[in-house]
């Protein structure tokens, strides 16, 4: 499944020329104009479950027949319908049989903040089994976590990390918060450097954040939310995952494992040729394309262990991702 905000389509894994089929969708005007980031739908067996709509920020979640493309339940969740703005916040996510989503919606008139919405909606329905409005206190502007990933559920709980100034703890349950996190939220035109932003990453008892709107990277007790130690030296941009208690780090110009208790490097390797496509760490292996080749690193030390030259192109190849 080929995906982006206003496409989808599906191909045969043996035949990459011409889809089964495409579903398009105009986009119009929104929030997440202009800035790049990741829209993933969940597949599960026969159905794609998707954000979906007529505008560059589509707030419908579907559910689809893979094979048909027939829409089995549609709903939004991104506020009421009275609301002057309704903002969806990253990509759903899937866990057992219910979707996680986490949206963004405000008042006509102007209170100073805007409300958090969280939802769980029966995958197999489309039935909300619940959703909640936290009013955040903070002047957003811009959202810049429209596109990306921005929940993780893990043992009970959602992380989550909307790329508005916080990071917080939810009760999967009913979606009551346990603990917040705040920070401060930098506008995009002022980042040193522009991220892609990763969901809440747990590794033992520590969340390591590292949201759209800040270059600062962060360890929190997963317990308490306590701050355990923050980091902008790699000028990251994404978290690729975790590996013996190390976080795998993509930087700006180089790869890097920090240790998710203390925050400090354990190895750096460094690719003046800037970084292209997307890094993946599959195993014990990590893969990433720099300049003309595709390499190989042992994720727990950071050891180069193969390196191939790309294949040569008219176009420059600009997104390599092993499966």
């Amino acid at each position: 499944l080929v995906s982006t905000r206003n496409l989808l389509a599906w191909y045969e894994t043996k035949n990459g020329n011409e889809p089964v089929w495409a579903y398009t969708c105009r986009s119009g005007q929104g929030s997440s104009i202009g800035r790049l980031g990741r829209f993933r739908p969940i597949i599960k067996e026969d159905r794609i479950y998707t954000r979906w709509g007529y505008g560059a920020d589509p707030g419908k979640l579907v559910a689809m027949d893979a094979g048909t493309r027939d829409i089995l339940w549609s709903l939004d969740v991104t506020g009421p319908a009275k609301a002057r703005r309704r903002i969806p916040l990253g990509n759903p996510v899937l866990s057992g049989d219910q979707i996680y989503l986490a949206a963004a919606w405000d008042e006509h008139r102007s209170t100073g903040g805007y409300n958090l919405r969280l939802s769980s909606v029966d995958a197999a329905t489309g039935k909300v089994n619940w959703l909640t409005d936290l009013y955040i206190q903070a002047m957003q502007h811009f959202f810049e976590g429209v596109l990306g990933e921005s929940l993780t559920i893990h043992d009970g709980a959602i992380y989550c990390s909307p790329s508005t100034g916080f990071l917080g703890r939810f009760d999967a349950r009913d979606g009551k918060m346990e603990w917040m996190y705040n920070y401060e939220s930098v506008d995009r035109t002022h980042l040193p450097v522009d991220t892609l932003g990763t969901a809440p990453h747990i590794v033992g008892d520590v969340v390591v954040g590292l949201p759209r709107d800040t270059n600062v990277m962060v360890g929190l007790d997963q317990r308490t939310g306590e701050v355990l130690w923050r980091s902008s030296l790699l000028l990251p941009t994404e978290i690729i995952g975790s590996v013996e208690g190390k976080v795998v780090v993509r930087g700006l110009y180089a790869l890097a494992a920090i240790d998710a208790k203390t925050g400090e490097i354990q190895w750096r390797i460094s690719h003046p040729d800037k970084i292209l496509g997307q890094p993946t760490l599959q195993g014990s292996s990590i893969y990433l394309t720099s300049g003309d080749n595709l390499y190989r690193y042992d994720a727990a030390t950071g050891i180069e262990q193969e390196t191939r030259s790309l294949p040569k192109a008219k176009n420059t190849i600009r997104s390599t991702k092993a499966l």
